[in-house]
C-alpha cells in the first residue's frame, strides 16, 4: 500500500488491498493514511464470513474483494486502486488499447470492463466478480482499477503496467504516427503467455 502511495498510484485514503491466505483474506482498514499504514491496520475476514465485524472497520470494498475471491479460487491477492490516467479510462469512451507494446499485452492481455454500481454495495461486488472470470485487470466505470493475481508483488506489476500504457494511450492519442504490435507479433504472445 505504501508502494502505491509513492509511486502516485492513490491517494491517501482511497484504494484497498488484500490477501488470500488458506480461508483466510487480510484486507487495509477504512479511512488509512496509505502513505503511514501499521500492521495493525490490517483487518482479518474468513472467506464464508456474512458478518463483517464493524469494529475491525474493514475497507467498504471487503464484500468485493470476497466475491472475487469467490469467482476466482486461482488468485490471491487483489489491488484496488485509483491511478489518475488509468481513471481518465474509467470515464472515457474509448477502451484501453494494450497492444501499443509488448510488457502491456503479456502483462494485461486486455482490459476487462465492469459497469458502473455504486462503491461499497453488493451490486458493484457482484458485478466486479463477474467480470474477474475474464481477465485479472479490470476497468471500473467511473470509479477506479483492479489487478487479481497470484501474489500482491504480481497485483502490483499489472497496476503500474496497466498506468503506463495509460499514458501511452493518450500520448498516442495525442501525437498519432505510431506503431502498433502487429496481429503476427500479437499471436506471438499470446501463445507464449497462453492466452489462447
Amino acid at each position: 500500500m505504501k508502494r502505491l502511495y509513492q509511486k502516485g498510484l492513490t491517494t491517501t485514503l482511497g484504494g484497498n488491498i488484500s490477501v488470500r491466505c488458506n480461508n483466510n483474506v487480510f484486507i487495509t482498514q477504512s479511512q488509512t493514511d496509505k502513505c503511514r499504514i501499521k500492521s495493525k491496520q490490517v483487518g482479518k475476514i474468513t472467506i464464508n464470513s456474512n458478518y463483517l465485524n464493524s469494529k475491525n472497520n474493514l475497507s467498504m470494498e471487503t464484500p468485493m474483494h470476497i466475491e472475487i475471491y469467490k469467482a476466482r479460487p486461482d488468485i490471491n491477492a487483489i489491488i484496488h486502486a485509483h491511478p489518475v490516467f488509468l481513471s481518465f479510462f474509467t470515464i472515457y469512451n474509448k477502451e484501453l488499447n494494450c497492444n501499443l507494446i509488448s510488457e502491456s499485452k503479456a502483462v494485461l492481455n486486455k482490459a476487462i470492463y465492469a459497469k458502473y454500481a455504486l462503491m461499497g454495495t453488493t451490486k458493484l461486488a457482484k458485478i466486479v466478480a463477474q467480470a474477474s472470470k475474464k481477465g485479472n485487470f479490470i476497468i471500473l466505470k467511473n470509479h477506479g482499477v483492479i489487478a487479481l493475481a497470484t501474489n500482491l508483488l504480481s497485483a502490483f506489476d499489472i497496476i503500474e503496467i496497466a498506468e503506463n500504457t495509460a499514458k501511452l494511450n493518450l500520448l498516442n492519442n495525442f501525437f498519432g504516427n505510431t506503431t502498433e504490435l502487429t496481429k503476427p507479433q500479437i499471436d506471438e504472445i499470446n501463445k507464449l503467455m497462453r492466452f489462447e
